[in-house]
């Protein structure tokens, strides 16, 4: 289950339209709702695809 952190230290968050894919199950999120975190899969990050 993919989850949003925020107070990541990166810079950007998550912006509307944007799909995101986990590396390690192959889950994958539309972004829906735009948000300052970074978006969590399986203990890490999810990549932008």
């Amino acid at each position: 289950m993919a989850t949003q952190e925020t107070g990541s230290k990166k810079a950007g968050g998550t912006q509307v339209g944007k799909r995101y894919k986990c590396v390690t199950c192959g889950s994958e999120v539309l972004v829906t709702k735009p948000g300052s975190g970074t978006l969590r899969c399986c203990g890490q990050e999810m990549q932008q695809k």
